[in-house]
């Protein structure tokens, strides 16, 4: 009686070690997908960046060490940089220059801390002065050291009430490239320097 109950235990100790293993199992081959899948999305993450274009479409930005487009990148980062530094109103210039100062370097800095103290800004809250501005004309340039020169010219348009004046801005600079940031910097792009050469009074009649 006793042979056939140990018989019977050790079968069940058999049983209950495979049941154990099988499971232990089951956990690794869970635990190395789960591994598998998170690594194939960080690379995705690490491929991908998005940025949200004009008409709010959100378009897939790649990550390449070599840039086909990258000369249609630098138009866009202008096209934005254009946007936040002269496209103001009362309401959001103060936000609109945080913007801008992820697209470049200290010359814009610089810019905007010359802007605060000459008044500029003042401007808007106390006249309620509307900007608008639009590119009219970009050259940009591949240069010897890996950077991308640029010619600007921006038309602008500056609404109190109904007054309107116009005025025409001439800038340069330089672009390289540096590491995505999204969403502050979806192109990896860094304007350095950027110089407003001159900037001219537009007649109705010209």
């Amino acid at each position: 009686m006793l042979p056939k109950k140990i018989g019977a235990f050790r079968d069940s100790l058999k049983r209950n070690n495979m049941i154990s293993i099988l499971c232990l199992l089951l956990v690794l081959v869970c635990f190395v997908l789960n591994s598998l899948e998170r690594r194939e999305a960080q690379r995705e993450r690490a491929e991908y960046a998005y940025y949200v274009a004009a008409d709010g479409e959100v378009i897939p930005a790649h990550y390449a060490a070599r840039r086909d487009n990258i000369e249609i990148e630098i138009r866009h980062h202008l096209a934005m940089f254009v946007d936040a530094w002269y496209n103001l109103t009362q309401y959001d210039w103060e936000e609109k220059a945080e913007r801008a100062g992820w697209l470049g370097g200290n010359s814009i800095r610089d810019l905007f801390i010359a802007r605060k103290k000459a008044g500029y800004y003042n401007r808007f809250i106390q006249n309620n002065i509307t900007q608008a501005a639009r590119i009219v004309d970009l050259q940009v340039h591949p240069e010897p050291d890996g950077t991308y020169s640029f010619e600007l010219v921006v038309d602008i348009q500056e609404r109190m009430d109904a007054y309107v004046r116009m005025w025409r801005l001439l800038a340069s600079g330089a672009v390289r490239v540096i590491e995505r940031s999204w969403p502050h910097n979806p192109h990896g792009l860094w304007i350095e320097p950027y110089l407003e050469t001159k900037i001219m009074e537009v007649k109705n009649n010209e």
